[in-house]
């Protein structure tokens, strides 16, 4: 991920926004974009709310069990005390909860269907949140840059070989016969 967390735009604010069809699109083609967007945003938060993040570590930090769930908190702290120190509203609920709620949804029987919606919603809100103190600071929409475009084909090609695979175990395991019991000899 060599791209800079952010880099200068021509109105001399950061070009940093990322839309929210093109997150939650990349995010669908791409098991990978997450990963990315969490890197390329916890630089850009944590230099605004002054952080002395070791970005790297809590991007790689993101596939621990348990761990994860620190490291998105963080992430949404600072993010409401950036929108708030921009002069934003910041979240509607304590980022704790965006975090805990469709963890808990998903738990409950006849709700847990809700998790996924409630999932998107908090991507949903996290990025309004975020891009609204970013246009405070001058920011423009972040350019597609390579690095982007890279992790979205890998993880687009993640997703065929999985889809391939899938469907090969499925096809093999249709042309299985059933076990012919006249071939085999029993003594007794």
């Amino acid at each position: 991920m060599a791209d800079a967390p952010a880099s200068s735009s021509a109105s001399g604010g950061l070009a940093v926004k990322r839309s929210i069809p093109r997150v939650i699109i990349f995010g669908i083609l791409s098991p990978l974009y997450s990963l990315y967007w969490f890197y390329q945003t916890r630089g850009v938060v944590s230099k605004q709310v002054g952080g002395q993040d070791q970005v790297g570590l809590q991007t790689v930090g993101l596939i621990v069990p348990i761990l994860n769930l620190f490291i998105w908190y963080w992430l949404l702290r600072d993010v409401d005390k950036f929108n708030k120190g921009a002069g934003g509203q910041g979240f509607p609920v304590s980022p704790i909860w965006m975090i805990l709620g469709p963890i808990i949804l998903g738990i409950i029987p006849f709700v847990n269907f809700l998790a996924p919606f409630v999932a998107i919603a908090v991507i949903i809100i996290v990025l309004l949140r975020l891009n609204e103190a970013l246009d405070k600071k001058g920011a423009t929409d972040a350019p597609y840059t390579g690095g982007e475009i890279a992790v979205v084909v890998l993880g687009a090609l993640f997703w065929v070989f999985y889809f391939v695979v899938i469907a090969a175990v499925i096809a093999s395991i249709g042309t299985h016969s059933a076990v012919d019991v006249n071939t085999s000899t029993y003594s007794y």
